[in-house]
């Protein structure tokens, strides 16, 4: 398996930047996740790796070779880079058997009979479809469409594979099992991974990294813990997770905390928080469901509106004069819609305007 690197990428139609300066170094075996709203670039970006688009400027590597470079000529078709490619529609030929439509980029290499079709058995039992083969696409099911195409990628052995919203046409209950087969694919094989997404809970439970892209550029990339913990703008923490949003103004900041006023919520709360916009700003105050609790003595004081079962926890909504809050407790106890409750926030995260 290889690398993948992409330098000081743009890619523009006519007069508008699409993808701009767009830089990342993807290891060998990695699996790492372009993550954003829709038209931010990331499907794009995906194209051109694949050699479906050319570049405006910048290069692309795989491993040790320039694949794309406008400014010096370069540019290797996509059937010579030895890449593997699942698409949001799989794309299965419907003519075809599953062996065929697995072994069909083996044909393509001139590989004989035999050989092609043992290779597409055993990818096939790897993605757990063994006994399929004679089966024709219209008789499976989405889940098993999409490990046909998924297996047809892997099938040739690419040096990196690009997975373009796979899972986006599946029900939720599949999504999720087959996020966990894929990333299990993945450590097995060892291959790298590019995967685009909107979907944020994908990115985090799939990725080694996660590269969050809007309107065309990297706001921030890393672990999705360390991002997820620490984002590196309101717009990263509003993203990636749910978020309350509050505006304060920072009454003081120093050594990476800084403390912030509710001005418009009853009683003006000063709440401890994370970053260090300067005092005397209007900053944004961002407050994870998970971070508020339940507590006496708490400084935001609000009245429950809504409570909602999800299981093990509730969805509860919390009028807090002019704000509403979602907070997420254990359902073991929960409060009841009506019902007073005063809130503490165990973190908070503070940008500056």
């Amino acid at each position: 398996m290889s690398s993948l690197e992409l330098r000081s990428l743009n890619r523009a139609y006519g007069p508008q930047l699409v993808v701009e300066g767009f830089e990342q170094r993807i290891a060998s075996g990695e699996f790492v996740s372009f993550l954003g709203p829709s038209g931010c670039g990331k499907t794009t970006t995906l194209r051109m790796v694949a050699g479906l688009d050319e570049p405006t400027a910048g290069e692309i590597s795989i491993g040790k070779r320039v694949v794309s470079a406008p400014a010096r000529g370069v540019f290797v078709p996509p059937e010579e880079r030895r890449l593997g490619m699942v698409f949001q529609t799989y794309a299965l030929w419907p003519h075809m058997t599953v062996g065929e439509n697995v072994a069909y980029p083996l044909k393509l290499r001139g590989m004989g009979r035999s050989e092609r079709d043992a290779r597409a058995s055993r990818m096939l039992e790897l993605v757990h479809l063994g006994g399929l083969d004679l089966r024709h696409p219209h008789q499976l099911s989405g889940g098993q469409q999409q490990r046909v195409a998924l297996a047809r990628a892997l099938v040739m052995e690419p040096e990196v594979l690009l997975l373009d919203e796979p899972l986006s046409n599946l029900d939720a209950q599949l999504r999720e099992e087959l996020r966990f087969e894929i990333k299990d694919l993945q450590r097995r094989l060892g291959v790298t991974v590019v995967f685009v997404t909107h979907d944020q809970s994908e990115a985090m439970a799939m990725s080694d990294r996660i590269v969050v892209m809007k309107q065309g550029r990297i706001r921030q990339a890393g672990p999705p813990r360390e991002i997820y913990a620490r984002p590196a703008d309101l717009f990263v923490a509003c993203f990636l997770g749910a978020a309350n949003v509050l505006e304060g103004v920072v009454e003081s900041s120093e050594a990476g905390r800084c403390r912030v006023r509710l001005q418009a919520l009853p009683g003006a709360p000063v709440l401890a928080c994370r970053g260090e916009p300067p005092a005397g700003r209007t900053a944004d105050v961002v407050l994870r469901p998970e971070g508020l609790r339940p507590a006496p003595s708490g400084a935001l004081a609000g009245r429950v509106e809504r409570v909602t079962f999800l299981g093990d926890r509730v969805d509860c909504r919390v009028a807090c004069g002019p704000a509403m809050l979602r907070v997420s407790l254990p359902a073991s106890g929960a409060p009841s819609e009506g019902a007073a409750i005063a809130l503490e926030a165990t973190d908070a995260l503070a940008f500056g305007r």
